[in-house]
């Protein structure tokens, strides 16, 4: 028979343990008692477990998603923002295969036969380096993203960590843009056709014009600009070809 518990005894933790001798009968004859100095143990498994919570705490606040698949292509760590991007908890994809769940099929076969290079030597083509690539969500939907991967060796074998980012709304954001500069290229090419733009913390809009190719007064163009190229002030740009009605009504 035996009993435990842990003591402290001038700042020194112990764990002590009480063995009871008894007699055939069972009779109770005597005690044997041992106190091990488990201060050090003690104090390791608190930094661990500090350690942990810090990590928890960054991952879970990351706005982009944090994933870790192990050696044998299968998800071993997922944070909130892989669920908000992805679509998916932790609690469907902890142990799933990762380019099954998260990789479109066109890219599925590249991706996997890269794999086992990486396996063996925690190298690869993207390791290391920023790329844009095409990731699936859990509703079937393809979205581009940008993706990191880094090695990490944990019990003598590869895995990876990889930072996604969802980028559609800058890719909307550079369509828009490159749409805005085709449209004020066009209007510009026009000529002798009173015309005025401006350019705000809105958007791009062309005002009314009394006359345009024809066309009675109406709004020519108006385009929105994201919140990343916004500067807070409004500027305007006027042009004018020949004389023109001020009034934007």
């Amino acid at each position: 028979e035996e009993e435990e518990e842990e003591v402290v005894i001038g700042g020194t933790i112990y764990r002590s343990r009480a063995f009871f001798i008894k007699d055939e009968q069972g009779v109770y004859l005597y005690s044997v008692h041992t106190l091990e100095d488990i201060t050090e143990s003690r104090r390791a498994e608190a930094v661990l477990h500090e350690s942990d919570e810090k990590f928890r705490n960054i991952t879970e606040s990351a706005q982009d998603a944090i994933i870790m698949m192990g050696a044998d292509q299968c998800i071993s760590f997922w944070n909130t923002a892989a669920k908000r991007i992805f679509g998916y908890t932790a609690a469907e994809v902890i142990g799933k295969e990762l380019h099954a769940l998260i990789v479109p099929k066109p890219a599925y076969a590249k991706f996997t036969q890269a794999f086992p290079y990486f396996k063996s030597t925690g190298d690869g083509p993207i390791i290391g380096k920023v790329v844009e690539v095409t990731a699936l969500r859990k509703g079937g939907e393809e979205f581009p993203v940008e993706l990191s991967i880094s090695p990490t060796q944990l019990n003598g074998q590869w895995h990876a960590i990889g930072i996604v980012r969802d980028i559609t709304e800058r890719k909307q954001a550079e369509a828009a843009i490159g749409h805005a500069n085709r449209a004020l290229a066009a209007l510009s090419a026009v000529k002798n056709v009173p015309r005025l733009w401006t350019v705000d913390h809105i958007g791009v809009k062309a005002g009314k014009v009394r006359d345009f190719q024809g066309l009675k007064a109406h709004w020519v163009m108006w385009l929105p600009i994201p919140d990343a190229i916004r500067e807070g002030k409004e500027q305007s740009y006027a042009s004018m070809d020949a004389k023109r009605d001020t009034s934007m009504g």
